[in-house]
C-alpha cells in the first residue's frame, strides 16, 4: 500500500511540474532591457550620480496581435542588483522599491511591433540599494501575462559605475 501511495505521489509531482503555471517564453516574443542616459543613448558605464534609467521593451513576432498585462511591480522585482566582489563573484545587494498602486492594464501589441513597457530611473525615489563604484548586473526573471498565459523571461544587464 505504501509503495502505491509513493508512486501516486511521484506521478502527481511529475504532472504538476509538467503543467506548471509559467511557461517558457514563446520564441516569437522578445523582451529587452536597456540602460540609457538622459540623452536616451544605450550605455554600460556611467558616473555615480549620473541620470540613467532602465527601459523595458516587448517585441511581438507572433504573426498576429497579442494582448499583455502591462508589468509594473514585475519590473521592479526584475531589477535585482548584484555587485561584483573582490573575488570576481557577484553578490545580491538589493532591489529598488516603490509603492505602486493601480489595477492591471491590458494592452495590445501588433505583429512586428516593439513597445516600451516602462522605465525605472536610478533615483532615490525608488530606494535603490547603495551602489558605489564597481561592476554590477541587474536581472532576474520577468514574468509577463501574454494572451492569458504566464511567461517568464530571463535576462541580465551588466554595467559599471565609475
Amino acid at each position: 500500500m505504501k509503495t502505491i501511495l509513493k508512486i501516486i505521489f511521484l506521478c502527481g509531482i511529475i504532472i504538476l511540474t509538467a503543467f506548471s503555471c509559467e511557461k517558457e517564453k514563446p520564441e516569437a516574443i522578445e523582451f529587452l532591457v536597456e540602460l540609457v542616459n538622459d540623452n536616451n543613448v544605450v550605455i554600460d558605464t556611467f558616473e555615480k550620480g549620473d541620470s540613467v534609467l532602465f527601459k523595458f521593451y516587448l517585441t511581438n513576432n507572433m504573426e498576429r496581435e497579442v494582448s499583455y498585462v502591462k508589468p509594473t511591480y514585475e519590473m521592479l522585482n526584475f531589477l535585482k542588483v548584484f555587485k561584483q566582489n573582490f573575488k570576481g563573484n557577484y553578490e545580491y545587494i538589493g532591489k529598488p522599491s516603490v509603492a505602486w498602486s493601480g489595477l492591471p492594464i491590458i494592452k495590445k501589441i501588433d505583429d512586428n511591433e516593439t513597445k516600451l513597457l516602462g522605465s525605472v530611473p536610478i533615483t532615490s525615489n525608488f530606494n535603490w540599494p547603495e551602489m558605489s563604484p564597481g561592476n554590477y548586473y541587474v536581472g532576474d526573471t520577468l514574468k509577463l501575462s501574454i494572451d492569458d498565459e504566464r511567461y517568464q523571461f530571463e535576462s541580465r544587464l551588466y554595467f559599471t559605475i565609475k
